[in-house]
């Protein structure tokens, strides 16, 4: 319960949360997921947000250059408590950026 927790408390208030975005291994590096953050932030905006927050694990660099490039900047790093039946010792990163369409 404490890991969903830390992921509930990790919240940029009265912004849009993407839960996923992902772009499969051979059609990345074209532009997919640069267009889908621009296709969410202009759903967003439609909707009355002006800020747009996702959470990305910290060793996904290439995730955090791309959502770095479309404007988010890092909010806040999350702990996450150790966990028995969780094998993996990740870290996340709340990130947000202002929605500017």
């Amino acid at each position: 319960m404490a890991i969903i927790q830390a992921f509930n408390n990790a919240k940029v208030e009265g912004s849009w949360f993407l839960n996923i975005l992902a772009v499969k291994s051979p059609y990345q590096q074209q532009g997919i997921g640069t267009s889908l953050l621009w296709r969410t932030k202009q759903k967003a905006w439609e909707s009355g947000y002006s800020t747009l927050s996702l959470v990305t694990q910290s060793d996904n660099l290439t995730a955090i250059r791309l959502y770095q490039k479309n404007g988010f900047r890092e909010v806040q790093n999350l702990v996450i408590p150790p966990h028995p039946q969780i094998s993996d010792r990740l870290s996340y990163i709340l990130m947000s950026c202002d929605l500017t369409i």
